[in-house]
């Protein structure tokens, strides 16, 4: 297997205690591996056949069969994460969850994230995050209002506008 260097812009301590703080509330561990399974099931978590490595170094070396686990900074893992643990939160409440959406304020860089749900007496309700500009910060902000800590972390630390760029180094 080859190796190739990934790139972060974020500080070090920014992402590993966004990641340390997602895994305690999503119920995720790491393997000898470093690769990010879920404690309850022991599911060994892969995104299009690679495993998401966590990494407390700035430049984490990966394998081709492995993406960093930027939680911060990749707002798509993020919610793809936010799928799985959401369906076990459904089936442990007997909720069936119809949909979850990032949603933008109009002329405004901030937004929220909310799902759909109908829950066990048939009734259809709504769960919305707090406003934040950082669209993953939004996902774990709603995972803590559904684990009933909503006041538990400092949440502005991590309220970070991630610029992101096309391939020519442009932000976008």
């Amino acid at each position: 297997m080859t190796m190739k260097e990934t790139v972060n812009l974020l500080d070090i301590d920014t992402k590993v205690n966004f990641n340390d703080i997602v895994m305690r509330e999503m119920g995720l561990d790491i393997d000898e591996n470093d690769h990010l399974y879920d404690m309850e099931t022991e599911y060994l978590y892969k995104v299009k056949e690679k495993f998401i490595r966590y990494s407390e170094e700035e430049y984490p070396i990966l394998y081709n069969n492995e993406i960093d686990m930027n939680l911060i900074e990749n707002p798509k893992l993020m919610e793809i994460l936010f799928g799985l643990w959401i369906e076990k939160w459904g089936k442990r409440n007997n909720y069936k969850i119809t949909s979850f959406s990032q949603i933008s304020l109009k002329g405004s860089k901030n937004g929220f994230f909310n799902i759909t749900y109908v829950n066990n007496k048939g009734e259809i309700k709504e769960i919305k995050s707090n406003i934040f500009i950082n669209e993953s910060l939004r996902i774990f902000n709603l995972i803590c209002i559904l684990n009933h800590r909503p006041k538990m972390y400092d949440f502005s630390r991590f309220n970070i506008e991630i610029v992101r760029k096309d391939k020519n180094g442009n932000g976008k």
